[in-house]
């Protein structure tokens, strides 16, 4: 009796996992794997960015050290494809300019006449310096292993808004740009360069934009607010910073209107008493009290 106990006390030791126990595994391992995936995926996200963010930080320095070298003025676009690269500027601008239109004009008629089609475009954008990549003149490009670079993949760059455009130009409109003409000029090529009438996230990403112009005293004149963003949804504001060349990040402004929804307002009725809204004065009560 005692050894048929034992072996049935063996084979019960040796039988599978229940159900239950399987259950209960699985539901751990759920677990666990919704938090750990997207921390994993967020860590993954944030290198990219960082990746990104360093190699356009070694551009732009290498754009402001050519600026400077050779004496004239470098821009830095970014493409729809992805593709960030630096070129020369056209001489429409200069450092002696002192104010005037000429050298605008002069710039903005040769490059309307190399790219017809964009002058006639609906958008209606004045491009002063250059079209977009590989339809420029070969004598503004720079052929330079640093000019060009492929973004990650998954990683692009957007700008963040027309809002964001008007805050950048009440900023070069206050700013003192020494050595580069009125500000008045400086405020109208910039707003000549990276207008756009456009506010869909999906063109603003396709559409070629200016991230920063260097002069060759090392400043930059054009430095608007822009967004790398991958496709997980993880995004980074980031401005070029006008003295050093490097892009640092920023806090994107939040635009909110003051605009009021009276459909959205409750009138609120004044709370009534729960007794009756005639009630007897102290008076009047005592006089109704009945008599002996």
């Amino acid at each position: 009796m005692t050894c048929m106990r034992s072996h049935s006390f063996l084979i019960t030791l040796r039988r599978g996992f229940s159900i239950l126990e399987l259950l209960a595994v699985m539901a751990i391992m759920v677990v666990i794997g919704a938090i750990v995936v997207p921390w994993g995926m967020g860590w993954l996200g944030g290198r990219e960015l960082d990746a990104a963010e360093d190699s356009i930080a070694m551009q732009l320095m290498m754009a402001r050290a050519a600026a400077r070298e050779e004496g004239r003025p470098v821009e830095v676009i970014s493409t729809g494809a992805g593709t960030v690269h630096a070129r020369w500027m056209s001489d429409g601008v200069d450092e002696s300019d002192e104010g005037d239109d000429a050298g605008l004009s002069s710039a903005s008629a040769e490059q309307n006449a190399s790219s017809p089609s964009r002058a006639q475009s609906d958008r209606g954008e004045t491009q002063l310096f250059s079209s977009e990549a590989g339809g420029g003149d070969s004598e503004l490009s720079i052929v330079e292993a640093w000019a060009r670079f492929d973004l990650p993949p998954g990683v692009s760059i957007a700008r963040t808004g027309d809002e964001l455009d008007s805050a950048e130009g009440a900023e070069l409109k206050s700013d003192e740009l020494d050595g580069v003409g009125t500000r008045a000029g400086a405020t109208k090529m910039r707003a000549a360069t990276n207008a756009t009438d456009d506010k869909s996230t999906d063109e603003s990403t396709s559409a070629p934009q200016t991230l920063a112009i260097f002069l060759p005293d090392g400043t930059a004149i054009v430095a608007p607010i822009f967004m790398l963003r991958t496709d997980a949804g993880l995004a980074r504001t980031l401005k070029v910073d006008r003295t050093t060349g490097r892009p640092r990040a920023v806090a994107a402004p939040v635009v909110s209107d003051n605009t009021t929804r009276k459909e959205f307002d409750v009138e609120r009725e004044p709370v009534r008493s729960a007794t009756s809204p005639k009630t007897e004065s102290p008076s009047a009560s005592g006089s109704a009290r009945p008599t002996r």
